[in-house]
């Protein structure tokens, strides 16, 4: 009896071990990591860290992962900076929110509200052979010591060369080693020494990085002044006048042996080699480096330099190849994401992308649709037809082409009502309609609208008009006018800033007091004094379809309320990618998609993501360089089957057309193209499809 007894219970543990394994995720976050802030390795992989996270590569099988929010203990994806211990703990700094210990296993976060940190801006961070990590703060707020118990502040005030502090570096005498905006800093123990133009032969303050060589000396990457030599009597300063040099702006340095390798941040830009004898200059006009400035420069153990494109993530040279990687787990060109929506028939999601594009998520896949113009918002009718605002206009994109309409005031806000009038709010222009063939416009001086600058719009399942301002929220059934604001209703606030429809077509406004609702007789608000919203300023509302109303407060997260309780979602007790929500959208899956500023798209269901979207990167190709101004080359991920190759203008005009492709690379020339931004799109017969902007230059 026994026997059985202990069978089934290592039988009931494995069914519960297996349903725990199998349960979906709750949160994921789509990032994209460009913008890098630094490189460190640890046996074979390579550290890197971005605005978009962190992102693992592994030297010798090339296979990448990334940590966001969604699935780390990292309090936020924009992270500035990254070192390694001795005891291979890694340590990240973060923009506003401390830095972060990671044993492999557990996520420590270090910031003001359980430190004497003096700043939540991390700039730079190191370790030294004795255990102590050093943490330069922003703010102007100087450099902290912990010894993972004790922690002491130091500032100009009390030895160093500056408050802003752009890199820290240690000897192997056990010297900490400070560059500073006022100079350099040295560290021995229990006194500091400064270096600047005043007192030594530095030929400039702006002191950006250290590193040492095998005699012990000291070379600095002076931002503005060139490179410098301290052998802790003498100065040796080199620059464009003495060497050949592109530019006196380096930012960063490496030392390989005797051979040392500059970044150069310049208009001329570049990566330098300096052997103690030869300069050698890699730039545009002889390597696949892109056109401008070289950023972020690290040496690995092999003698592999990694350093990042002005469009393009990790850049590896191997000495002979530049080998381009993924910068971040999605398509998605900038963290700045400012606007959403679903399509009603597919239960497509369509994502605004700042930087110049509109993103279809189909459940799966992902498809770009670029343009040359910043995108702020989308729309989607319900004949599918999707509509964007951008920084000139509106433009309708219907099968992945673009009808622009430039207007002549900025526009706030677009909704498509049920017949499929199309509805643009301006600031400072009124409210425009289009018919799909003439365009109206509707002002203070010939209707009873409040405001010419309108906020939001919204139609409700009566196809009334629902307009807000900056002086109430109107109605307009395609006759009469009727305003609410604070002196005729319950309205606690005329700054309407969001507007959405529920199931019972009760109206529900997001203002600088809160969210109210309105029934058609008399409006009800809810306030951080009144209900659990974390603050008044309500930004975004979303309606799922179990009528559950989904609000983003200005930096204090999100919050559900279901009709009777509140429920809040923050960085304290959530994955949320940012507190900066900026859209929120509900589709038929119950999933919530959250598109943040800076912190990437969210995606939350509190019922687990099934939603087969993945996280890792689906970047098939990448152009290297871009901008290039000869040639660029096209690299794939898979092997192109017959492919075909189409490069447009900003006119939409085909410069380019190449068909029956195949294998891994091609190289693009620019022959007769002039300098400007061209669309790249490229497709096989695997109905792979992918388009990416290229940038000639000269």
């Amino acid at each position: 009896m026994k026997k059985y007894f202990l069978l089934f219970t290592i039988l009931i543990l494995l069914i519960t071990k297996i349903n725990l394994q199998a349960q979906p995720p709750l949160w994921k976050n789509f990032t994209n990591g460009i913008n890098l802030h630094g490189y460190a390795e640890d046996s074979n992989l390579i550290w890197v860290v971005s605005d978009g996270g962190v992102e693992t590569i592994n030297k010798i099988s090339g296979n990448t992962f990334f940590y966001t929010r969604a699935n780390s203990g990292l309090p936020e994806n924009n992270l500035t900076c990254i070192s390694i211990d001795f005891a291979g703990n890694k340590w990240f700094g973060t923009s506003r929110s401390g830095f972060v210990r990671f044993d492999g296993i557990n996520w420590t976060v270090y910031n003001t509200s359980n430190s004497i940190l003096p700043n939540n801006n991390i700039t730079a961070i190191g370790n030294d052979i004795n255990g102590i990590t050093w943490i330069a703060t922003g703010q102007q707020t100087g450099l902290t010591k912990f010894d993972g118990v004790n922690w002491i502040n130091y500032t100009a005030a009390n030895g160093l060369p500056g408050n802003i502090i752009n890199c820290i570096a240690f000897d192997n005498t056990g010297n900490t080693w400070v560059a500073a905006n006022g100079g350099l800093g040295k560290f021995d123990g229990s006194s500091w020494i400064t270096f600047n133009t005043q007192n030594s032969g530095i030929p400039g303050n702006a002191v950006y990085d250290i590193a040492f060589d095998s005699l012990g000396n000291k070379w600095l990457a002076i931002f503005g002044s060139g490179l410098s030599k301290f052998n802790d009597t003498t100065w040796t300063n080199f620059n464009m006048t003495n060497s050949p040099m592109p530019d006196d702006f380096v930012r960063e340095l490496e030392i390989e042996g005797h051979t040392k390798w500059l970044s150069c941040n310049g208009v001329n830009g570049g990566l330098v080699m300096y052997d103690d004898t030869n300069w050698t200059i890699y730039n545009h006009t002889n390597s696949v480096l892109p056109v401008g400035p070289v950023a972020e420069l690290f040496v690995d153990s092999d003698g592999n330099k990694w350093l990042r494109g002005n469009t393009t993530g990790p850049v590896k040279y191997d000495n002979t190849n530049f080998i381009t990687y993924n910068a971040g787990n999605s398509i998605i060109l900038d963290n700045v994401l400012l606007g959403s929506d679903v399509n009603i028939n597919t239960n497509d999601i369509w994502i605004a992308d700042y930087r110049g594009a509109v993103l279809k998520i189909n459940g799966v896949n992902w498809t770009s649709y670029t343009t040359s113009h910043a995108v702020y918002s989308v729309r989607v009718a319900n004949d599918s037809t999707v509509w964007a605002i951008l920084d000139n206009g509106v433009a309708k994109i219907v099968n992945g082409n673009w009808t622009y309409f430039p207007m002549p005031y900025t526009v706030w806000c677009l909704t498509i009502d049920h017949s499929g009038i199309v509805w643009v709010g301006t600031f400072t222009g009124g409210l425009w309609k289009f018919n799909g063939s003439i365009w109206m416009t509707y002002n203070m001086t010939n209707c009873p609208i409040p405001s010419n600058t309108i906020t939001a719009l919204t139609a409700d399942t009566a196809n009334n008009l629902w307009i807000g301002t900056g002086s109430g929220i109107t109605k307009f059934d395609n006759t009469n006018w009727i305003t609410y604001n604070a002196l005729n209703s319950n309205l606690n606030n005329d700054q309407i800033n969001a507007v959405a429809a529920d199931k019972n077509n009760d109206i529900w406004v997001c203002t600088n007091s809160g969210v109210a609702m309105f029934d058609g007789i008399s409006w009800i608000v809810f306030d951080s004094s009144t209900s659990s919203i974390p603050c008044n300023w309500a930004i975004n509302i979303a309606v799922d379809k179990h009528n559950n109303k989904w609000i983003s407060s200005n930096g204090c997260g999100m919050v559900k309320f279901d009709g009777i309780t509140w429920t809040l979602y923050d960085i304290n007790n959530s994955r949320i990618p940012n507190l900066d929500i900026r859209s929120i959208v509900a589709d038929t899956s119950d999933n919530i998609w959250i598109s943040t500023d800076l912190g990437g798209l969210g995606l939350y269901n509190p019922n687990g993501i099934t939603t087969n979207v993945t996280e890792a990167p689906i970047n098939n190709f990448v152009a290297f360089p871009n901008p290039f101004s000869n040639k660029t080359h096209i690299t794939f991920k898979t092997t192109l089957k017959d492919g075909r190759l189409m490069m447009t203008n900003i006119a939409g005009q085909m410069v380019k057309n190449l068909s029956h492709l195949s294998g891994n690379s091609i190289i693009i020339s620019r022959e007769n193209l002039t300098a400007g931004l061209y669309f790249l799109r490229i497709s096989d017969q695997d109905n792979y499809t992918e388009t990416i902007k290229l940038l000639v230059s000269d």
